[in-house]
C-alpha cells in the first residue's frame, strides 16, 4: 500500500507503485508493511518534490539508486528493515534533517555522513555498528544521536563538536569511558549509558549545566561521585544493577556550578538542585545518609534489593516524596514520623524484616498503598480507610485481629521490646535478652515476654509474676 499526499490535506492511497498519479507534486510517501516489501522500484526520479519518505517494518536490504538523487528529501525513515550498508551517495541529501535507520543490519557509519550538515535527528540504534567515525563531529546541528544496541567500544573526541546536542543514547554497547570533550556539549539534557562497561561515572559530565537525566544502570559502578549532587539541573538519576556500596553526603545548598576554569565560581541566579527521581535498585547499599533530607524536591526513591538496615530518622523531611520503594532489603523498622510525609502515595517494603509499623496519626496522609508483605510484622496500626495495606506472609497473617487477641499490657510490652531491640537501646527496662537473639518467644496477657524453649513448652503460669494468665507462642 502506498499513501501519498499532494499539498497539506489531500491524501491518496494506491495499491502499487505504478498506479501513483501526479507524482511530481507528491511531497510525502509512506510505504506500508502489509506485504513486507523486500525491494523498491528504481523509479524515484518521478518524485522530484518528495521531501518525506517512510518505509518502515519491511524487509528491504538495499535502496534504489534513484532515491539518492532526490534533492528535496528532509526526512528518511527506514527503521526495522534489513539494510546492511549506506552508499556514498547519501551525501546528496544536503537538506535532510531526520534520518532513522534503527533496527537494521548496518555495520558501519559512512565517513561522508559528515556532509549532512542540516541533520538534527540521527537514529542508528539496534544495528551492528562497530565504530563511530571522527567525521560525525561535523554534524553540528544534531540534537538527537541514537547509537544504543550496537557493538561500539568508544566514541570519538569529535563528539564534543556537537554543540546543539540535547539527547545522547549509547546504552547497550561496550563503552567504558566518555571522551573528555563531552564537557563541551553545554546543550546536553539527556545522557543514557546503561548496559555498558563503565566502572565510574565520568567526571567530564560535571560541567554539563543543563543535564537533566543520566542513566548508568547495569554497568560496573561501585561508587556515586560527589559531584552528581552538585549538578544544578539534574532531575532524574538511574543507577540500577551496579555494585554501589555507599550513598554520598548531600550538600545542604547547591550554589556552586562547576566550571572548567573556575571550579568554585558562584552564580547568583542559578536554580538550586531539583532532583525528582533516584533509582539505585539492585546494588549493595547498606545505608542512606542523614543528609538525604536536603533533596527537598525528591518525588521518587527506589533503593530496592540492597542491604539497607534502616532509614534515616529525619527521612520524614522529604516532604515532596510520592513513592518510596525499599523492597528486598534488611529493614526492621520504619522511621517514626514517616506518616508526616503527607504527599506520600506509595510505600513498597516487601521482603524485609519489619517487626512493627509506626503507630502515630496517619489520618492526614495522602498515601494510598502500603505493601509490607513477606516481613515479620506482629502488629498493624489502625489505618484510616483511605490507606490500603497489603501484609501477606507475615507471622500474624490475620492482621489487625492481633490487637483484639492480646491484652493491652502484653501489646505495650511487646511493642516496646521490639523497638528497644531494633534500636539496641541500653536503657531497655525489660531485663530480657534482645529480641534479635531469638526467633520464638512467648507473650503473656500480664505483659511479660520470654523466649520459647523446650523447657517451657507446658507452662501453667507466668514464670515472672506467677499469675495464671493466657499466653501465646509467637514465631518469627
Amino acid at each position: 500500500m502506498y499513501i501519498t499526499n499532494i499539498g497539506k490535506k489531500k491524501v491518496i492511497i494506491y495499491k502499487n507503485f505504478i498506479e501513483i498519479k501526479n507524482s511530481k507534486q507528491i511531497t510525502k510517501l509512506k510505504i506500508s508493511d502489509l506485504n513486507k516489501i523486500s525491494n523498491l522500484p528504481d523509479e524515484f526520479d518521478k518524485f522530484p518534490s518528495l521531501a518525506i519518505l517512510v518505509c518502515c517494518d519491511n524487509e528491504l536490504t538495499t535502496l534504489p539508486e534513484s532515491l539518492w538523487k532526490l534533492k528535496n528529501i528532509t526526512e528518511l525513515w527506514f527503521y526495522n528493515n534489513q539494510i546492511s550498508s549506506l552508499p556514498k551517495s547519501i551525501s546528496n541529501f544536503k537538506i535532510i534533517k531526520e534520518l532513522n535507520l534503527r533496527q537494521n543490519k548496518l555495520t558501519f557509519i559512512p565517513e561522508n555522513i559528515s556532509e549532512l550538515k542540516s541533520l538534527t535527528y540521527l537514529n542508528l540504534c539496534n544495528n551492528n555498528i562497530l565504530f563511530v567515525p571522527e567525521s560525525i563531529g561535523n554534524l553540528v546541528n544534531l540534537k538527537f544521536l541514537g547509537l544504543c544496541n550496537n557493538i561500539i567500544a568508544s566514541l570519538p573526541e569529535s563528539i564534543g563538536n556537537l554543540q546543539e546536542l540535547n539527547d545522547l543514547s549509547i546504552s547497550h554497547n561496550y563503552i567504558s569511558s566518555l571522551p573528555e570533550s563531552i564537557e563541551k556539549i553545554n546543550t546536553l539534557e539527556e545522557l543514557y549509558c546503561s548496559n555498558n562497561l563503565f566502572t565510574q561515572i565520568p567526571e567530564s559530565i560535571k560541567n554539563l549545566k543543563y543535564l537533566e537525566d543520566i542513566n548508568f544502570s547495569n554497568n560496573k559502578l561501585t561508587t556515586i561521585p560527589d559531584f552528581i549532587f552538585k549538578m544544578t539541573s539534574l532531575k532524574r538519576i538511574f543507577l540500577n544493577d551496579n555494585q554501589i556500596l555507599s550513598f554520598p553526603e548531600i550538600p545542604e545548598n547547591f550554589p556552586v556550578l562547576y566550571n572548567s576554569y573556575e571550579e568554585d565560581r558562584f552564580f547568583d541566579d542559578i536554580e538550586t538542585n531539583t532532583i525528582r527521581e533516584i533509582e539505585i535498585k539492585n546494588n549493595k547499599l547498606i545505608y542512606l545518609p542523614e543528609s538525604i533530607e536536603n533533596l527537598k524536591d525528591l518525588e521518587l526513591l527506589d533503593v530496592s534489593n540492597n542491604k539497607i538496615t534502616s532509614l534515616p530518622e529525619n527521612f520524614h523531611k522529604l516532604k515532596n516524596l510520592l513513592c518510596l520503594s525499599c523492597n528486598d532489603n534488611l529493614l526492621s523498622i520504619l522511621p517514626e514520623k514517616i506518616e508526616e510525609m503527607v504527599k506520600l502515595e506509595v510505600i513498597y517494603v516487601k521482603n524485609n524484616r519489619l517487626l512493627i509499623l509506626p503507630e502515630n496519626n496517619w489520618n492526614d496522609n495522602a498515601m494510598i498503598n502500603i505493601d509490607c508483605s513477606n516481613n515479620k510484622l506482629l502488629f498493624l496500626p489502625e489505618f484510616p480507610d483511605n490507606i490500603n495495606v497489603e501484609y501477606d506472609n507475615n507471622p500474624l497473617t490475620f492482621g489487625r485481629k492481633i490487637n483484639k487477641l492480646l491484652s493491652e499490657p502484653s501489646q505495650f510490652m511487646l511493642r516496646n521490646l521490639i523497638k528497644y531491640s531494633i534500636n539496641q537501646n541500653e536503657n531497655c527496662p525489660i531485663s530480657l535478652e534482645p529480641l534479635s537473639s531469638f526467633s520464638d518467644f512467648i507473650i503473656f496477657d500480664c505483659g511479660h515476654i520470654m523466649s520459647n524453649s523446650e523447657d517451657n513448652l507446658d507452662l501453667e503460669s507466668c514464670p515472672i509474676c506467677r499469675c495464671k494468665c493466657r499466653y501465646y507462642k509467637v514465631s518469627l
